[in-house]
């Protein structure tokens, strides 16, 4: 799925983050600027937690279950609650602008994690830009395919636990 939006965005980098507790962990990280698929270098993001709040961006985003299509991150309006931690950009030296975020929803209508797009690069000039409504209404739609999966998943993940303790707990002279 993160594959796949980027591909349709033409976003640079992204990140899918799943819901846990009050908390967002970074499931799965793309930067194509940054490195590889295969690379070991992404490992170095995916332990890293964000809080579920107004703060951050991804939080907001899971915490209202609001869409964000931002032009420039560095300048946000004033008025909003949450805000842009270049932290990343001045560590690894990239330059983060344009930015997508959308919430995965479960059926009961809950966060279950967030969409994050990277600089959307225009092809003809190589150059960063904003996500269109097209391509966000495209993105949303593939989203909504992800809340399915992973809805499916951790309720798969969940009935094999519990195959697992019945087994574990089975008596052997029964």
């Amino acid at each position: 799925i993160l594959a796949k939006t980027r591909e349709i965005t033409g976003a640079d980098a992204g990140t899918v983050f799943l819901a846990e507790g009050d908390e967002l962990v970074f499931a799965y990280t793309h930067n194509d600027s940054l490195f590889t698929a295969d690379s070991a270098y992404r490992y170095a993001y995916t332990t890293l937690r964000i809080p579920i709040s107004k703060q951050s961006i991804a939080g907001y985003t899971a915490d209202t279950g609001t869409a964000l299509n931002l032009l420039d991150v560095y300048n946000l309006p004033a008025d909003v609650p949450y805000h842009f931690n270049s932290n990343f950009d001045k560590s690894t030296g990239y330059r983060t602008q344009s930015m997508l975020t959308l919430p995965f929803f479960d059926h009961a209508g809950k966060v279950t994690g967030v969409l994050q797009l990277i600089n959307s690069i225009n092809p003809r000039t190589n150059c960063v830009c904003a996500f269109s409504p097209e391509m966000e209404k495209h993105v949303k739609t593939l989203a909504r395919e992800a809340a399915a999966i992973l809805e499916r998943s951790a309720l798969m993940r969940k009935n094999i636990y519990r195959m697992l303790y019945m087994a574990s707990t089975h008596d052997p002279m029964e």
